[in-house]
């Protein structure tokens, strides 16, 4: 055989040699070898009714029970005292009678039946059924069928604790299979995360199935280790091929593949790539993909894409999954053109892959998500032209994205094509279209959409809180209600979030009272109330100035679990700072910590406002210096405000120095900065400091028509009319046009110096450039006419 030393020189794995009775993956803790053979109880008095020949009340079945010699007619009955077997084990299948077989039962006949029947549940009770006809012995291809059935089956179906009755009446008939059939067996161990059940099967191959394992039963096995993430007894069973002299195939070796990715070792994992390659493994597409997959997951786009473009050059061809995976990654990393340079590839017809139903969902969904919605609806009609199936999943992605991103009609069409189709659209997709219709403020559809759901039995909570919050957006107050009352019926009730819509919506559509009352209720009936139902009457009492009220409901907050958030607390300093009452602003300001919430950089902003309209400015400086100290970083609204504070109470030398204070600091101002500064300084007529900062502006190339417009106006106001020329002249060099703004700065600007010949060429230059006059033009000429007749 071909030695496996490099490769185990790659994994770190024991190299102890056992017999195979006792093998060195086995799980020698107690739990593998938990309740290894059923204990006996006395039968409760509701099992002794069970018209059955035996029946047997087990603690705990597990795959070494022997059915045989039990008997074939036993009903078992578990203890739900085993907490690791209950959830297993809740579920019973009814017995079909013998007399609804047909007469003439063979095993073929049989197998027919079985693959007629769609219901996995419904075919294992009718072979468990026909077991019991006197005279009938299933085939090995009878028990393969029920093993594949079972192991196919949603776990949901809880049909895996039928497993072992099989397995003990393929061992009962001393049917011979071949290794397909034990094989089918321990892959639905595995899938289950089942090993230790996996690994029994493994070792009594012979006995139970009458065939010896071969390398693809050890792969399986070593598979089954993996995906339960039992990584050293993987290791040390891939250590005992070379024992028992079973040659490691390149299945083997994509399952160690899979074990370097879950461990997020993807050097070793390349590093085995190029092994394969050395010996003449030549690796296949499911190697590459669980390396691409691997690296996908773990967002190293880069190498993935490495790993897929050497797929061609190596003559691997790239399966649909792996273009799927890669496409997913990018999108999943907000890489769309990449994503999409990958979907052309997918198209070029370079290959013979040809794009799945999941790939259109996966470029939908993506797309969908970048707000690229022209593009999915170009996609999706591509899928429509190539007659690939559309599902539940391609619906509801494209009817999601179109309505959040406003595109109701493109939205409806999807839907109604969805419907025309025959699908039926689930709670999801109901949703989705319904929270567009409402953010679209289209609530007669809404209501239809509504009536539709009711029909197809999806509504649920989530249902119920899109309808609320749409219904109270659109101020449709007594329906919301209304609906408000019909959820309170419903078998799931409220969630965390009801509460707070439909508070927040009374609120905001002024049933102060209202909503007060329903959150009342709420607390005294221990109705699931979130932070946001609180936050939301705190707020609105608050603006209100109903101080004392919103006091009370904090206090409920607290007593109900809910901690308190800044958006609380700022909302109360808000609303004191607005009711004249800045000292109990500033006590509350001061509680925030011990009350378990510290101020935010907003917190200080609302006090500092506050705190610059009193004039209070030597409390003002304390509070920057604080909040310098704590480590926050002012934005934009602290200097914003602190400037206009002090500008409006023309404190303009202390503005000057705030602002160097903030430059030297780091700070970077923008544009509304600099205007707000130099629209203060020319309204002090402080000319001289504000050219400083318009030429800080050009020079830094920060400057927008704006800027000039203040600087002009300072000039006119000053009676600077050269200046304020030069102003007018600086727009121009600098590639902008002048406004119907600029225009009536300067027409006032020369009326108001008795310049009124410029003024009127000044107009007809601005008719020529395509600028017409508003009102405040013709009042400006018109003033200034007036005055001139008079003086004259």
């Amino acid at each position: 055989m071909k030695s496996c030393l490099p490769l185990t020189s790659l994994l770190t794995h024991s190299s102890r040699i056992l017999k195979s009775e006792s093998l060195p993956f086995s799980n020698p803790s107690p739990s593998s070898s938990h309740c290894r053979r059923p204990s006996v109880e006395p039968l409760p008095p509701s099992v002794a009714r069970i018209p059955s020949p035996f029946v047997l009340f087990l603690k705990c079945p597990t795959p070494a029970l022997s059915f045989r010699e039990l008997g074939p007619s036993v009903v078992f009955i578990f203890s739900p005292s085993c907490g690791r077997c209950r959830p297993s084990h809740q579920r019973t299948l009814p017995r079909i009678p013998t007399s609804k077989l047909p007469k003439s039962l063979s095993p073929r006949r049989l197998l027919q039946l079985l693959k007629f029947e769609k219901d996995p549940r419904a075919a294992v009770t009718l072979f468990h059924s026909a077991i019991l006809r006197p005279g009938y012995t299933h085939s090995p291809a009878v028990f393969h069928h029920v093993l594949r059935r079972i192991a196919a089956a949603d776990p949901s179906l809880l049909l895996l604790p039928h497993l072992p009755r099989v397995i003990d009446a393929i061992r009962s008939h001393n049917c011979k299979c071949t290794e397909d059939v034990p094989l089918t067996a321990i892959k639905a161990y595995a899938k289950n995360s089942k090993p230790d059940e996996a690994l029994h099967l493994f070792q009594n191959m012979e006995t139970l199935f009458g065939c010896t394992p071969g390398v693809r039963s050890f792969n399986t096995l070593l598979n089954a280790f993996v995906l339960s993430n039992q990584w050293d007894r993987a290791n040390r069973f891939f250590a005992y091929y070379e024992t028992v002299g079973v040659e490691p195939n390149l299945e083997t070796y994509n399952v160690l593949m899979k074990v370097l990715c879950k461990k997020k070792q993807f050097d070793k994992a390349k590093r085995l790539l190029g092994w394969l390659w050395e010996k003449g493994l030549r690796p296949d597409k499911f190697t590459y993909g669980t390396l691409i997959n691997g690296m996908v997951k773990c967002g190293d786009l880069c190498n993935a894409l490495e790993v897929f473009d050497e797929m061609p050059q190596r003559g691997v061809a790239a399966d649909v999954m792996c273009y799927n995976m890669v496409i997913d990654g990018f999108f999943k990393k907000g890489d769309s053109l990449r994503a999409k340079m990958t979907w052309e590839r997918l198209l070029s017809g370079d290959s013979d892959v040809y794009p799945n139903v999941t790939s259109y969902n996966i470029m939908i969904s993506g797309l969908c998500k970048c707000g690229r919605f022209d593009e999915c609806l170009e996609i999706w009609e591509r899928m429509k032209k190539n007659e690939r199936k559309h599902d539940l999943f391609t619906y509801s992605s494209l009817i999601h994205g179109l309505s959040e991103g406003g595109n109701l009609d493109g939205a409806k069409r999807v839907y109604k094509d969805m419907v025309g189709r025959g699908i039926r659209p689930d709670v999801v997709t109901c949703n989705a279209m319904l929270n567009g219709l409402c953010k679209a403020g289209n609530i007669e559809e809404s209501f239809q959409l509504w009536e539709e759901m009711k029909k197809y039995g999806c509504r649920n909570v989530v249902s119920y809180n899109i309808f609320l919050n749409g219904l109270l957006e659109n101020r449709k107050v007594e329906e919301a209600l209304s609906q408000w009352d019909a959820l309170l019926e419903t078998a799931w009730g409220t969630d965390s979030k009801s509460y707070g819509i439909v508070v927040h919506g009374l609120c905001k559509n002024g049933y102060l009272n209202k909503a007060l009352r329903l959150l009342e209720e709420a607390v005294q009936k221990g109705g699931d109330v979130d932070a946001f139902a609180f936050s939301s009457m705190i707020n609105a009492l608050c603006k209100e100035g109903r101080l004392d009220e919103a006091a009370e409901v904090v206090s409920v907050m607290d007593k109900n679990g809910c901690k308190l958030n800044p958006h609380v607390c700022n909302a109360i300093i808000d609303g004191f700072i607005k009711h004249s009452e800045l000292d109990n602003a500033i006590q509350f300001f001061r509680e925030m910590s011990i009350k378990g919430c510290s101020p935010t950089v907003v917190s200080y902003n609302i006090l500092l406002n506050g705190l610059c309209k009193a004039e209070r400015f030597i409390e003002t400086y304390d509070y920057i210096k604080e909040m310098l100290e704590k480590g926050w970083k002012p934005d934009i609204i602290t200097y914003s405000t602190l400037i206009d504070g002090l500008c409006q109470s023309k404190m303009i030398d202390t503005v000057l120095r705030l602002w160097n204070l903030f430059l030297d600091s780091g700070f970077k101002p923008d544009i509304r900065m600099y205007n707000i500064v130099i629209h203060r300084l020319c309204s002090s007529e402080k000319m001289e400091h504000a050219m400083q900062l318009y030429s800080m502006m050009r020079q830094k190339n920060c400057i927008n028509l704006v800027t000039y417009n203040t600087i002009m106006e300072g000039f006119y106001k000053v009676g600077d009319c050269e200046k304020a020329s030069n102003i007018w002249a600086n727009i121009f060099e600098d590639g902008l046009q002048p406004d119907i703004i600029s225009y009536n700065i300067t027409l006032k600007g020369h009326c108001s110096w008795g310049r009124l010949t410029e003024a009127i060429r000044l107009l007809d230059h601005a008719l020529e450039c395509g600028i017409f006059p508003t009102a405040i033009t013709w009042d400006i000429l018109v003033r200034a006419v007036i005055f001139y007749e008079a003086l004259t």
